[in-house]
């Protein structure tokens, strides 16, 4: 996984943090979380991509994807500049799907 080392936090009790987002994968679930608090989720292969605010809704209660569809494409290219960088997709005889 891809990241800063905590180090920092255990020696100092701080530490700078991510200037770019961080992307995950977890059994075809996949998120990114980007530096200034945006969220996108997608919860399945077929699953749309979902976008949060976490500045204002910690809870992932409202899905902003419709509302924001400009940033839900500036996160959903972070994300597979991610996968890709980190060769996280596609798998070994998966064929790319086309995100939504």
């Amino acid at each position: 996984m891809e990241g800063l080392s905590l180090v920092p936090v255990l020696r100092e009790g701080h530490r700078e943090g991510h200037r770019e987002g961080i992307g995950f994968e977890h059994f075809n679930e996949r998120a990114y979380l980007s530096a200034d608090g945006w969220k996108i989720v997608r919860p399945g292969e077929r699953a749309s991509w979902e976008l949060y605010d976490l500045n204002h809704d910690r809870s992932e209660r409202h899905n902003l994807a419709a509302e924001y569809p400009d940033k839900l494409a500036e996160l959903v290219a972070a994300y597979e500049a991610w996968a890709r960088r980190c060769m996280v997709e596609p798998y070994p005889g998966q064929q790319k799907t086309q995100t939504k």
